[in-house]
């Protein structure tokens, strides 16, 4: 009784681990080239600074001194660091959302099957649904089918995974985050706790 219990308590547990961050969608590659602007050197108009007209205002274009160029240098790598921290936290998905925003966001036509990301976010989908599926089976005492489906949700996470690496979604193993790696070791537990449930079964 104590196991099923356990068991249970695992498969719930998968779906609060589902909210912690699970994938980040943009590489470290890709974010910093979205943020690659550089400080362009304010130039002097002409050398003696002269007066110049900009339609019926004047200005006086100077030169900024080299600590005003290397202040103005360093606030924009600061600025870019805070830009790249920022991008990283808005492609970082839990895996509810990293579901919204892949599978159910943009229209699905004919063109999708195509895609390699979709048959992805299908796996990841089909991992939510057998997890739905092994919550109400541990209910109705169906153990091995649980060990099963746990088994399944292995393989779903990571073929889904690999293929984007295929789709060059996925580059660098920073991107998966601690959310994925703690769902794949509960569906590992799941599985060590189902057979202990059905070893116990059969010494009863």
């Amino acid at each position: 009784m104590k196991g099923k219990l356990t068991l249970r308590s695992l498969i719930s547990l998968s779906f609060l681990l589902f909210f912690l961050p699970f994938l980040r969608t943009c590489s470290d590659r890709s974010i910093e080239n979205l943020h690659s602007e550089e400080v362009s050197k304010v130039l002097v108009v002409d050398s003696a600074n002269k007066v110049t007209k900009d339609g019926d205002t004047i200005r006086i274009f100077e030169a900024l001194s080299k600590q005003e160029e290397t202040k103005l240098l360093q606030q924009e790598k600061e600025n870019r660091i805070v830009r790249i921290q920022k991008a990283k936290k808005d492609f970082t998905f839990n895996f509810y959302t990293l579901l919204l925003e892949t599978l159910f966001k943009d229209k699905f036509d004919g063109n999708s099957f195509y895609e390699v990301s979709f048959y992805s976010s299908l796996g990841y989908f089909l991992v939510l649904i057998s997890t739905i599926i092994m919550l109400i089976l541990s209910f109705l005492n169906k153990i091995k089918t649980v060990q099963f489906l746990s088994l399944i949700n292995l393989i779903l996470l990571s073929s889904s995974t690999i293929l984007l690496y295929f789709c060059e979604a996925l580059e660098d193993l920073n991107q998966i985050k601690i959310g994925y790696y703690l769902v794949f070791l509960n569906f590992i537990l799941i599985i060590l706790f189902s057979r202990k449930v059905l070893k116990e079964n059969q010494t009863v």
